[in-house]
């Protein structure tokens, strides 16, 4: 798992260089790259659950991942919002057995995802003209949810195994954009998907590197990573919220699109 995440944050990073490049010679949005790496850190520092942290960046990229490949489909937004938050519960429901929602009685997530599905099936029969075939087709995620949530029902779910989930589907999801620019650019992902998935792998699980890098190191880099990846995915990332891409990415739709566009 430490060795997915972390080839999953050093190749997000890279494919969303441009953005990055942006934010830091932009004097307009410097503030914004420094607050977001700072909020990450703070939040890394202060202990704040990175499940629940997680949760967001979860939802945010589930209920708008198809925005990020098609941006301008009109009426699609309304959709993406109720399908964020039906995932945004969907995912705590799922573990809700985990230590960081004690304090929240269960009854309330149940109540949140019921409401979610009602705003999300509503949504969706008004973006699909009401016709129930093509909005059931378009909700193979939501039905795979709806299966998880089942499967919770019977045997207990942890945030990781969602976070696995996560490094999986965007591990598959740059492909088809990366093949429509030939074999040179998708012969690159892969060999850096491997190479740095090997990589890591090796160093968390031998002596390679040197005895001072042992497992606590690891972990450590992983959780630290971890804040820092989500807080700056918002800059980076096209899988949010419209108001989010519009605060921190204003020119995005100038610069030139690639696959750091839907950058997890």
């Amino acid at each position: 798992m430490i060795a997915l995440g972390l080839s999953h944050y050093l190749l997000s990073f890279y494919y969303a260089a441009p953005k990055i490049k942006f934010l830091v010679t932009s004097p307009a949005h410097q503030l914004s790259g420094v607050t977001l790496l700072a909020t990450g850190a703070m939040l890394f520092f202060t202990k704040f659950p990175l499940a629940i942290f997680f949760g967001v960046h979860h939802a945010f990229n589930e209920g708008y991942l198809r925005r990020s490949a098609a941006p301008s489909e009109p009426g699609a937004e309304s959709v993406g919002a109720a399908r964020a938050l039906l995932h945004g519960f969907g995912y705590l429901v799922v573990i809700r057995h985990e230590a960081a929602l004690k304090n929240i009685p269960e009854i309330l997530l149940w109540t949140g995802l019921a409401v979610a599905v009602a705003f999300y099936w509503r949504a969706l029969r008004i973006y699909k003209n009401a016709s129930l075939a093509p909005a059931i087709a378009s909700s193979s995620a939501e039905l795979l949810l709806a299966l998880v949530i089942l499967l919770s029902l019977q045997i207990e779910i942890s945030w990781l195994h969602v976070v696995f989930y996560h490094f999986a589907l965007w591990a598959i999801h740059p492909i088809a954009g990366l093949s429509e620019k030939g074999s040179a650019a998708l012969i690159e992902y892969f060999a850096l998907t491997i190479g740095t998935l090997l990589g890591f792998f090796a160093l968390t699980t031998t002596k390679l590197a040197s005895d001072f890098l042992d497992m606590a190191f690891w972990y450590g880099q992983f959780y630290f990573w971890s804040y820092v990846h989500i807080a700056t995915s918002l800059a980076l990332s096209n899988a949010h919220p419209p108001w989010i891409v519009r605060l921190f990415q204003p020119a995005a739709q100038e610069r030139p699109t690639n696959v750091a566009n839907s950058a997890p």
